[in-house]
């Protein structure tokens, strides 16, 4: 992030209702951060390209183009420069899911519903690498 910047947050997600709920914790826990949304995985795919968001929170089931195959593309326009962290939002986590996601470069899961503190857990670990002040409620628990 930029100096005075506020973080730029993609939520990748289908289901209007999960879009919501995400959208107005995300505006709690990191008020002015940009939040961008995408509701399927070719959206997703152009809104990080276009966009460079510092986190992107990203559904594994989704249409046009799973969350797998958009972590995968994502990792491959990134090359060898800065990596964006991608969180997979998913219903279950089964074990080979798990391992497919991280063998595409997920870098973290929430599984849905989203409890707020592990959001919280989330956003802290990723957002807050310079530790700004607009983060310092993520650490009073």
């Amino acid at each position: 992030e930029i100096d005075g910047e506020q973080p730029v947050i993609l939520v990748a997600e289908d289901v209007e209702m999960n879009m919501k709920l995400i959208r107005i914790m995300l505006e709690n826990m990191v008020p002015g951060a940009r939040i961008r949304s995408a509701v399927n995985g070719k959206e997703a795919v152009q809104l990080i390209e276009q966009e460079k968001p510092d986190l992107v929170l990203l559904d594994i089931q989704m249409p046009m183009m799973d969350g797998v195959e958009v972590t995968r593309r994502v990792r491959d326009m990134e090359g060898e420069t800065a990596r964006t962290p991608v969180i997979a939002l998913t219903a279950g986590v089964v074990k080979e899911e798990k391992e497919r996601c991280l063998r595409a470069g997920v870098d973290d899961y929430l599984t849905k519903p989203i409890i707020r503190d592990e959001l919280r857990r989330v956003l802290y670990q990723y957002l807050n690498k310079k530790e700004p002040a607009e983060f310092s409620e993520l650490k009073t628990e």
